[in-house]
């Protein structure tokens, strides 16, 4: 059996010199003297030790600290994800708005009518006279037909569009 000083013992265990003591004075640890009155403690006493203690205080706490690190990281990588994720809902929605927003600039009633959200009476036609007087002054109501999925789904960003162009 390799004998080790009680101050390499006390780094292997990871505790000081005076725990050391007390672990002796408690009957935990069982130190041999030599015959100048020195304190070796046997490998075979520190090994009983650390497999009963598990892992040493500075072992525990260098694992701690890796897991602290780790959630750290875990919780900015899932904050990250969810900041590009708004960032890119919030610019696709503002590219919507300005592809409508073009779109009833450009054929208001066209447009109100494939999102579904103009009702007309009769036959409406625009001649050059009324387009730029009463281009969005068509009646905008919801139609009473049916409409598709995607126009249900593009009706809010299309009457906000039509809310800014009217403005």
């Amino acid at each position: 059996m390799e004998k080790i000083s009680a101050a390499q013992t006390a780094k292997l265990l990871g505790v000081s010199i005076d725990n050391l003591g007390i672990l002796e004075k408690q009957g935990l640890i069982h130190a041999t003297h030599n015959t100048e009155g020195i304190s070796f403690y046997l490998s075979s006493e520190i090994a009983r030790i650390k497999s009963r203690r598990g892992l040493t205080l500075s072992e525990e706490a260098a694992q701690v600290g890796t897991q602290i690190q780790h959630e750290i990281v875990s919780s900015v990588t899932f904050t990250r994800k969810v900041l590009i994720l708004a960032g890119a809902a919030l610019s696709g929605f503002i590219l919507l708005v300005a592809v409508f927003a073009a779109l009833f600039i450009v054929n208001p009633l066209q447009t109100a009518k494939w999102l579904g959200i103009a009702k007309t009476k009769g036959n409406i036609s625009l001649t050059q006279e009324n387009r730029n007087s009463r281009v969005l002054a068509a009646e905008t109501s919801p139609q009473e037909n049916q409409s598709s999925p995607i126009q249900a789904f593009l009706q809010p960003v299309g009457r906000f569009s039509l809310g800014l162009v009217k403005t």
